[in-house]
């Protein structure tokens, strides 16, 4: 979560102007560790950008959440975990496809030093931010799941930050680099998405057999 809660802005996506923000969960548990870890983030971007020199320019890359591929983190956890949702339904993400990141991060070396030095870029796909309710779903049907959503409280001991709003605007990485993501609905695209991962397991699976 790049921004942490990007909620106060009542779902308007957030640029760059924007400064990492802890999830306002009142007195949950998790709060002052959320709070510290978006400072620090805060801290290590700027960090970043102000060791930049003569010799090293330095650009800060804020990505949505990233799929594609062999499915990485999201798919790993969300096709192996029971289908629950819990706390908000309505929660929204900004998505990434692997491949349109990585032409993101070459647009930005491509480009004149002194377009991007000392620059904070986010990279994700316009308007591809289905609720979190829409993304079980559609990633259940695509993995043939039959059983229906359960819907439980809030963990308390799951960080805030899942439970928050999280829609960046990628317009500057748009206008100023001519980067345009070709991936624009990791829904709409999901069934792909899903067989590549599977097939990906069950590599892991017969690998993992012939060295047992």
């Amino acid at each position: 979560m790049t921004y942490g809660d990007t909620s106060s802005t009542g779902r308007r996506p957030v640029d760059e102007m924007v400064k990492p923000r802890a999830a306002n969960q009142g007195a949950n548990n998790s709060s002052s560790a959320n709070v510290s870890a978006m400072k620090d983030r805060e801290d290590f971007e700027n960090h970043i950008l102000a060791v930049s020199s003569a010799s090293l320019k330095t650009t800060v890359v804020r990505p949505g959440f990233v799929y594609g591929g062999q499915g990485g983190f999201v798919a790993n956890l969300f096709y192996s975990e029971p289908l629950v949702i819990q706390g908000r339904r309505d929660m929204r993400w900004s998505w990434v496809h692997v491949d349109d990141l990585g032409e993101g991060y070459v647009a930005i070396a491509r480009a004149p030093r002194v377009v991007v030095d000392k620059q904070l870029y986010n990279l994700a796909a316009p308007n591809d931010n289905p609720t979190y309710e829409e993304l079980r779903t559609a990633m259940a049907k695509a993995q043939g799941r039959k059983e229906t959503i359960e819907y439980k409280e809030a963990d308390k001991d799951v960080p805030t930050r899942w439970n928050t709003d999280s829609i960046i605007n990628p317009a500057k990485a748009i206008n100023e680099l001519g980067w345009h993501p070709r991936h624009v609905g990791f829904v709409e695209e999901i069934g792909i998405y899903y067989k590549a991962w599977a097939a990906h397991q069950s590599t892991q699976e017969t690998k993992s057999s012939e060295h047992a």
